[in-house]
């Protein structure tokens, strides 16, 4: 038997640490922060003195040598030539512990959710035993963060895969009771409804990973011809959502070959002094002149913040209220592009540089906006909306259009903007939505549920009138007939009677967009062969701070909304309107609640609702 925890480190060359032994102020001032050119004088000084001199360079032969040997080819074939400290020891490890021995390591997982660390994997996967994957919320290690993810893994002689995996561990006592535990009760989540960690046991957290799994993780996340030992590792928290990766595992119609993407403009060339704009906030006084940044848009919601006047680098942005914005709203930008680079029209240098799709400029397309940065810790992590020509973006944000059709751009947005979509995102546990994972999504290809969807993303989406064009374009007769299912119907009707914006067409009400989003959740789940249990299931089990807030929502007879937490409190909402709202509900002195509010009051219930519009979609579907 082999135990131990490795070092999580790189073998990277510190001169700072090594320079500090002579001077102790470049062991505690960040190389980063110090002047090039004064570091490098006073590096130089040090270096003068040859007893400085002998340390660095005996220093730096020794980093270059770990460097070679722990990375070397021949040696540790598995890791491709690069290497972190505790995969080396994932390999001697297996060396030392016998035939018929075992290994017990603590390191971090990131080897198996890399998309580069296909060979390790590969010879990973038939060793594998357990995989107990924790996050570091409850500061069990001091030195980590706390969002920092590691586990404890066993490892064996290779043989047919088959381990068990727990995922989403805060405490080695909910793992300690998961395994014996006999399967009754509610199952767990991340967090408790109301917030804070979820520490029950259960024996659904256990999922068993054999050949067939990662085949199904191999058909969501791999391009084909991948072989699956070399799929990365999905991270399902329970059962029951292992179930649902399954059922997505199986989908034919994949986005590879059917869109064209772009990240537009590098943020640092895009404002260099001979660049295409200045940092500035201004105005613009057409789309043309508008340059988003990820939290200019929201899900299926262009519109959801803009920069204050005279913002800062890192100023936060500012809530739109949709319900007072104007038809021809056009939002503020941090970025103002250059005149001189407008110049000459669509001669011009700004036209000529931007990136191209058959031709023409990408600010000429519909387009699918996402945000590429991936909040995993968030409420939703996938934001995608549908944004008109004109805007463009710098990289941060990235956009797409569907080859085939506006009409499909449109779909897609709907089927990003539900929970079913963010779930798998979520599940990926990635950083960044890039197009190697864009092209293993689902396309939508299921006709039935095409009108629904789409009168729910225009309503939802075509907020200014931009999209007039948009409506024209793909709006049916079936919308005509389309209405809110059972837990909306005092809503005013969804239905889109013809081809024709008007200021009153969006939805601009917080409880209609809501109610708007269920419904597309339950609408996605049926399209891709989810049951309503599993939208359910990955509801409860994978989005935590979503519940939360949920638990915490309430809305007045006008459909405005308040919240008990200050991320997703209503534009109207003042600090003590909730505390005064839950007064108010149990008879006492509400303060001045009433002269915002109009009784009475409710709170919705977000996995009834998904039920109850799962079972109404499925019985006008026929499904």
């Amino acid at each position: 038997m082999v135990v131990g925890n490795p070092p999580w480190v790189r073998p990277t060359w510190e001169e700072g640490s090594v320079l500090a032994e002579a001077d102790a102020m470049l062991g505690i001032v960040e190389l980063k922060s110090m002047d090039k050119d004064a570091f490098a004088i006073r590096r130089a000084e040090i270096l003068l003195v040859e007893e400085n001199r002998t340390a660095y360079l005996q220093a730096l032969t020794d980093n270059a040598a770990l460097a070679y040997i722990v990375s070397d080819r021949v040696m540790y074939p598995q890791l491709g030539g690069t290497s972190n400290l505790y995969r080396n020891f994932i390999l001697i490890a297996d060396r030392l512990r016998g035939p018929k021995g075992f290994a017990s390591l603590l390191h971090p997982d990131d080897h198996l959710m890399h998309d580069k660390s296909g060979d390790l994997r590969e010879w990973i996967y038939p060793r594998l035993r357990r995989r107990w994957a924790f996050i570091n919320e409850m500061k069990l290690f001091e030195d980590p963060s706390d969002t920092e993810e590691f586990g404890i893994s066993v490892y064996g002689a290779p043989h047919e895969v088959s381990f068990m995996q727990i995922y989403g561990l805060y405490h080695p006592s909910t793992l300690e009771g998961s395994l014996g535990h006999d399967g009754s009760g509610p199952v767990p989540a991340f967090q408790l409804p109301a917030g804070g960690w979820d520490l029950r046991s259960h024996r659904s957290r256990i999922v068993q990973v054999d050949e067939g799994v990662l085949r199904e993780w191999s058909s969501i996340l791999e391009s084909p011809g991948t072989p699956y030992l070399k799929t990365r590792a999905l991270n399902p928290v329970v059962d029951q959502v292992a179930e649902t990766l399954s059922i997505l595992s199986q989908q034919k119609h994949r986005m590879e070959g059917r869109y064209d993407w772009t990240d537009c403009w590098h943020e640092g060339k895009f404002k260099l002094p001979d660049g295409y704009a200045r940092w500035g906030t201004s105005q613009p006084p057409d789309l043309t002149h508008l340059v988003l940044q990820p939290s200019h848009f929201s899900i299926l919601n262009p519109l959801a913040k803009q920069p204050p006047v005279d913002a800062k680098a890192n100023s936060a942005f500012q809530a739109i209220d949709l319900s007072m914005a104007p038809s021809n709203m056009i939002p503020r930008t941090n970025y103002t592009l250059r005149e001189d680079a407008l110049s000459g029209g669509r001669a011009g240098k700004y036209f000529t540089d931007i990136r191209k799709w058959d031709g023409r400029p990408v600010i000429d397309f519909w387009r699918l906006a996402w945000r590429r940065r991936l909040g995993q810790n968030m409420a939703r992590t996938l934001h995608a909306a549908l944004i008109p020509p004109g805007p463009a973006h710098v990289d941060t944000v990235h956009t797409l259009f569907m080859t085939d059709s506006n009409r499909l751009t449109a779909l897609t947005a709907g089927f990003w903007s539900a929970l079913p979509f963010d779930f798998l995102i979520k599940t990926l546990n990635s950083g960044d939505l890039r197009s190697g994972l864009v092209d293993r999504l689902a396309v939508p290809a299921y006709p039935s549920t095409e009108a629904p969807i789409l009168t729910r993303v225009l309503r939802l989406n075509a907020v200014t009138q931009p999209y007039r064009e948009l409506l024209r374009e793909i709006w049916e007769p079936a919308m005509q007939s389309e209405g809110w299912t059972r837990p909306f119907r005092h809503l005013s009707p969804i239905a889109i009677g013809n081809d024709s914006w008007d200021a009153n067409f969006p939805l601009r009400a917080d409880e209609a967009r809501r109610a708007a989003l269920v419904e597309l959740d339950a609408l996605v789940a049926i399209s891709l062969g989810m049951s309503s249990d599993n939208l359910a299931a990955i509801y409860n089990s994978t989005f935590p701070v979503l519940r939360k807030y949920e638990y915490g929502t309430y809305f007045d007879a006008s459909g405005q909304l308040i919240a008990k937490h200050h991320q997703q409190a209503g534009y109207q909402q003042h600090k003590d309107d909730f505390k005064n709202l839950q007064a108010y509900l149990v008879g006492e002195d509400a303060g001045d609640l009433l002269d915002r509010y109009t009784p009475p009051f409710h709170q919705p219930d977000r996995e009834a609702e998904m039920h109850a519009a799962y079972a109404e979609f499925s019985e006008r579907l026929g499904e």
